[in-house]
């Protein structure tokens, strides 16, 4: 179950929160856990994905306290990488594995704003 969360907590729990803009890498962030989401008057605002040790992806239509951007070309080939991995018919855990390790090298290289 996903807990709402404030963009307070993000920065406690996360060091690099990353805007992705929505449904930018909608296909890819279905293999990862969604640990909260933001809402306010206007309804839904942003969606929190734990993708690597302390670093989260955020994803909406109003996000708040990110820290770095991953490029709409990164977003592009994360997504093609995903796709090609779908393709594959390899087993869900196996796509799982192989996208975390791809988060993860890409998450390291991520200089923080």
């Amino acid at each position: 179950m996903n807990n709402q969360m404030t963009s307070k907590q993000i920065a406690a729990y996360f060091d690099k929160r990353i805007y992705v803009p929505y449904c930018a890498m909608q296909r890819t962030l279905k293999f990862f856990r969604e640990v909260g989401y933001n809402s306010g008057v206007y309804g839904w605002n942003y969606s929190v994905y734990h993708v690597a040790p302390w670093t989260c992806i955020i994803t909406g239509y109003r996000t708040r306290g990110t820290n770095c951007t991953i490029s709409e070309k990164t977003c592009k080939e994360i997504e093609s990488y995903t796709e090609n991995l779908i393709q594959s018919n390899m087993p869900y855990e196996d796509i799982k594995r192989a996208l975390y390790a791809k988060m993860n090298e890409i998450c390291e290289g991520i200089i923080i704003d």
